[in-house]
């Protein structure tokens, strides 16, 4: 990996740029939809990733609230997963600056389904909201009624807790 510290590397460490993952070229689609995925841990990032680039997606992945900012600024997703749970901008603040420029279908990701974690997504401009641990195959659902055109039904507060156990996250 390249350092971004500049020549040396002695402006500290490195920071985090935005990697892109693009899904394989298929004539029916006439180019490929952009998702940006901001999640902090690295093993449910790349999941969500390779999840995304199945469902047809080019993947623009980011390790942290500024970075993901910037992200899709630049890249203009139609979707947008992002987890509340990072350290220094939660994601709350992130979707409050994705809704200041962005149109991007925001799913927040969260290890807390407490009512009041998910009106405060709703208010800070998500338009789903899945709990940990949650479904693959019910987040692929739900990116792929986003790639297809179709906003999914969302899941009530009262709902969260019939969510299945197949991805699990602090």
């Amino acid at each position: 990996m390249a350092d971004a510290g500049g020549p040396g590397g002695a402006s500290g460490p490195p920071k985090p740029t935005p990697r892109v993952s693009r899904r394989l070229y298929d004539s029916r689609m006439g180019g490929s939809a952009v998702a940006v995925v901001i999640e902090d841990q690295r093993d449910l990032r790349e999941l969500t990733e390779i999840m995304l680039v199945q469902a047809g997606f080019t993947v623009v992945t980011a390790e942290d609230g500024p970075t993901g900012i910037a992200a899709v600024r630049e890249h203009d997703p139609v979707l947008t997963t992002l987890d509340v749970n990072m350290p220094g901008m939660d994601g709350y603040a992130v979707a409050r600056a994705l809704r200041e420029f962005s149109r991007t279908y925001i799913i927040m990701i969260t290890g807390q389904a407490a009512d009041s974690n998910v009106q405060k997504a709703f208010d800070a401009g998500a338009d789903d909201f899945i709990v940990k641990p949650f479904s693959i195959r019910d987040l692929r659902s739900r990116a792929q009624a986003v790639l297809n055109g179709a906003r999914p039904e969302t899941a009530a507060p009262s709902d969260v807790s019939s969510v299945s156990t197949s991805v699990n996250g602090p």
